[in-house]
């Protein structure tokens, strides 16, 4: 995949369903090049179990980046964010990426730049995504598994977006026309569209008519002048090896 060469240091993942588990499978991906990366989030991402992955708080203190540094001497995969509460921690600033960048302390940084409470699907309010300076490479997840089922609120985050801009009623099967509209909307993912590079995810594929779904997508006109790849991903993948482009 050209999005994840050596020039490319910064990855923001947006959307909904299925980002956590993604980001974490291209960290470690880089980690298998022994490359540094850090993990950190601009709005919130559950904690990892610190027996196995360090974690630098604070990050606006002046000991982080000395913190940082011995962090990564003794690990080549780092969580670091502002606080931690309640299992999560709590997200950075976004202007805090560009300076761990000039301190060249992680080969690669993975932002989680949105949240979705783990569904599918969502329609963002104005002030989400919440993406870091600089974004670098924007990945927008979707949770493609819920094709063909009724949409509402138990899989689509911020359903009240939905019928007020949609005007969807609860129980709309969705399909790949649909979930374009859903993307495209002008209030919705599509304030992005202008971000230099854009990769569509759809995320845990499962049977044949949710593969087509995805490739119905992959051809429409717009969707290859927004996106540099659409990257299908089965159901249940835990390495980036699984990742397929099908732009």
């Amino acid at each position: 995949m050209e999005i994840i060469r050596k020039e490319n240091k910064v990855f923001s993942f947006v959307g909904s369903g299925g980002k956590t588990t993604l980001a974490q499978n291209l960290a470690s991906f880089f980690n298998e090049k022994e490359e540094r990366v850090l993990l950190t989030t601009t709005t919130k991402i559950f904690s990892p179990d610190r027996k196995q992955v360090p974690v630098v708080l604070q990050a606006e203190t002046e000991e982080f980046f000395k913190t940082l540094q011995k962090a990564f001497s003794c690990s080549s995969q780092v969580y670091a964010g502002e606080d931690e509460k309640e299992g999560k921690i709590l997200g950075i600033k976004p202007c805090q990426i560009k300076k761990i960048l000039n301190q060249n302390l992680a080969d690669r940084i993975i932002v989680e730049a949105d949240g979705a409470r783990g569904l599918p699907f969502k329609f963002p309010r104005l002030n989400e995504p919440v993406l870091p300076d600089p974004p670098g490479v924007i990945f927008l997840v979707v949770g493609v598994w819920a094709l063909g089922k009724p949409l509402g609120p138990e899989n689509c985050h911020r359903w009240e977006h939905v019928e007020k801009n949609l005007k969807w009623k609860p129980g709309s099967v969705i399909e790949g026309e649909r979930l374009w509209q859903l993307l495209n909307h002008p209030l919705s993912y599509s304030r992005l569209w202008d971000k230099n590079s854009m990769v569509l995810v759809l995320c845990g594929v499962g049977d044949r008519w949710q593969k087509k779904q995805c490739s119905f997508l992959a051809r429409k006109p717009e969707v290859r002048k927004v996106f540099s790849e659409v990257i299908m991903v089965p159901e249940g993948s835990k390495t980036i090896l699984d990742w397929k482009n099908i732009l």
